[in-house]
């Protein structure tokens, strides 16, 4: 009654809402009832390191850099890897996710090159990189391509150029601590190219930290874009859900 009457039903009943606040708190107060929370911070860690430093390592020589049009089909065979991740991970427990190659990371690419001017568009820009495994890990040719999907190793990146301080932004990131250090140099070059300051990632898996500390990083709580979630689905509370932030 206070919030009046609710919207009309468009796309039938939803398990979980979404949104990311850049007002702290202020969405868990916006419950369908005074005594219900509305949506709920969750994880909203960022990682960043000084475009700057050079932590070179070895490039191996498969490297292979990704440009626009090259994204979509890696993305959509993360989208597989993610989807099996899902069903072979905590039975019990309900957990949801956003598959990258729905629209996740090219809205954000698109983003940044509306933002570019004619001559700046021309320039050559990279989104990503993909990179092959130690030869520990190699494909065996025996077991077939759904093996070779599995060593997918790879980090899909946009730019923002504000605000300050300009940034590069790995918004998608599949890799193993052998394979992060390489996708981390090359997002340092692509950002020193592009010449923006920062290199950042949200919600760094906490087996790559070890990486993070390495490098030189820096790993502290956003004050702002928290990710919040309110979840409507039957016999769950919300301390039982999982969201699997595959890097927003």
């Amino acid at each position: 009654e206070i919030w009046g009457p609710p919207p009309s039903q468009i796309f039938g009943d939803a398990a979980v809402s979404v949104l990311y606040s850049d007002v702290g708190g202020f969405y868990e107060r916006c419950g369908p009832t005074p005594e219900t929370s509305g949506w709920i911070s969750t994880a909203r860690h960022s990682t960043v390191w000084p475009a700057n430093a050079d932590k070179a390592v070895a490039q191996p020589t498969k490297l292979r850099w990704l440009e626009e049009h090259s994204l979509m089909p890696l993305l959509h065979q993360d989208d597989r890897l993610i989807i099996q991740d899902l069903a072979t991970s905590s039975p019990n427990e309900p957990r949801f996710t956003f598959l990258p190659g729905d629209g996740q990371v090219e809205f954000q690419t698109k983003k940044y090159i509306v933002s570019l001017g004619d001559e700046e568009i021309k320039s050559l820009k990279y989104f990503g990189v993909t990179v092959p495994e130690p030869s520990s890990r190699t494909l065996d040719s025996e077991l077939g391509e759904e093996e070779s999907e599995s060593k997918l190793a790879y980090g899909a990146w946009t730019f923002e150029l504000k605000p300050e301080p300009s940034r590069l932004i790995i918004c998608r990131l599949r890799a193993t601590l052998e394979s992060f250090p390489i996708i981390l140099d090359a997002a340092l070059s692509e950002a020193r190219k592009v010449g923006v300051e920062i290199v950042e990632v949200w919600n760094l898996p906490s087996e790559l930290q070890k990486v993070v500390e390495e490098t030189g990083g820096k790993t502290f709580e956003r004050e702002d874009h928290w990710p919040c979630m309110v979840w409507y689905g039957i016999n769950d509370t919300l301390n039982s859900v999982d969201w699997k932030q595959i890097i927003n």
